[in-house]
């Protein structure tokens, strides 16, 4: 996972084989909706919205866009909105910068010390605006913070806390304010933990053929034997994208696939 990029293409597939690659999407937000049940993310997930972008606007306060789907980046219909904003598209410095900054708030990062993330310096984002803009985005997610205080509570009077697949991990840390992030840290990376092995094994069941290679991040590397990856891919589409049950939630979690092919 911490391979340079100048030294990933060190890392091949053997001559007779190909890689079957994917790149897990928005796990992890997928994820932090159903655990709390919060309805804005739920409804973004279901109607396909561009979700970094509708954090955008709760994060800096700003009205969300006439059209909510990718689209808005161009379409007329959100002409007046891009320019009151000078909106510069899905790379905007302040899409970029919400994105991070809302996934380690999930994480119960300390808004006050978000300065550090790229991009906050040049945005002008001091320790009160930081504060600011954590208020106004758990303002529109008050599920995420119920969902915190009933996962703290479990937590200190416990000292236990769970994925969604019941694994359970012993806090150990005496620090209130340390294990209450602990305790919401596991859910989240320790379920998507779960998945990735949970499919690991499915692979690895339904083709002996294929060797695992590397995973990273949300990501996983398989090598197939050339002549069965026009067999196998389809399939383990489904197994990578199988909708689960979490929190009484059906979710599916879509990757993006690629190969990698062997060759001299």
């Amino acid at each position: 996972a911490q391979l340079p990029n100048d030294l990933q293409d060190i890392i091949i597939p053997n001559l007779d084989e190909d890689w079957i690659c994917w790149d897990w999407d928005q796990i992890e937000l997928r994820l932090m909706a159903c655990l709390t049940k919060d309805k804005l993310l739920l409804d973004a997930i279901s109607n396909n919205w561009d979700i970094h972008t509708l954090n955008t606007c709760d994060v800096f306060g700003w009205e969300y866009p006439p059209d909510l789907t990718k689209a808005l980046h161009t379409s007329e219909k959100c002409q007046v909105w891009r320019e009151t904003i000078k909106w510069q598209g899905a790379k905007d410095d302040r899409r970029t910068f919400a994105k991070r900054y809302v996934y380690r708030l999930h994480y119960r990062g300390d808004p006050r010390l978000a300065g550090d993330i790229p991009g906050a310096a040049a945005l002008e984002l001091d320790k009160r605006l930081l504060v600011q803009a954590s208020n106004r985005y758990l303002g529109k997610h008050s599920a995420i913070v119920e969902w915190w205080r009933a996962n703290d509570e479990i937590a200190v009077s416990t000292r236990r806390t769970s994925t969604f697949m019941g694994r359970t991990r012993v806090l150990m840390v005496k620090d209130i304010k340390t294990l209450k992030r602990e305790a919401t840290n596991h859910p989240m990376q320790g379920g998507v933990r779960d998945i990735a092995n949970v499919t690991f094994l499915a692979i690895a069941q339904e083709f002996p053929q294929m060797t695992f290679k590397m995973e990273a991040h949300d990501s996983q590397k398989w090598g197939c034997p050339k002549d069965l990856v026009a067999t196998a891919l389809p399939r383990i589409k489904e197994i990578v994208q199988k909708p689960w049950t979490i929190n009484g939630i059906t979710m599916q979690f879509p990757a993006d696939f690629y190969i990698v092919e062997g060759k001299e």
